[in-house]
């Protein structure tokens, strides 16, 4: 449905302007308005049966599941992980993600996707390689 849509394109966008913000002085009010709205709403509950399997079931499964997301973001936005919270560094990627890197210097948000295409294109840079083909040409 159109309107659970918008719901949750509402919620990710006050998360992740919440998550970048950490750090950066106070949240906005209407993001952490639109994260404690969600998280106050019911959320899925366990439901056991005969074979010993959990099934997860709410009456409205999708407001189910973003109150699941916003108190997860609640969790981690108040948490000891705030201060790893880091946005990509690849231009054409916006992926917040929490670095748990010893250091704490994690570039991209995967070094399979962003982190090789990045360390890919500074190699040819250093490489003089400005084609993209596989047989060298």
């Amino acid at each position: 449905e159109q309107a659970q849509l918008e719901a949750a394109r509402a919620l990710r966008d006050a998360i992740y302007a919440a998550a970048k913000s950490v750090g950066r002085g106070a949240l906005d009010p209407a993001d952490v308005a639109e994260i404690n709205r969600w998280a106050a709403r019911p959320a899925t509950a366990p439901q056991l049966d005969g074979a010993r399997r959990v099934r997860w079931v709410a009456a409205r499964p999708v407001e189910a599941a973003l109150a699941s997301i916003a108190r997860d973001a609640i969790d981690l936005i108040n948490g000891p992980l705030a201060t790893r919270v880091r946005e990509c560094a690849a231009e054409d990627c916006a992926l917040l993600f929490v670095d748990t890197s010893p250091p704490g210097r994690r570039r991209w948000c995967s070094m399979d996707g962003c982190g090789n295409r990045a360390k890919t294109a500074a190699y040819r840079r250093r490489h003089g390689r400005t084609h993209e083909g596989t047989d060298g040409t």
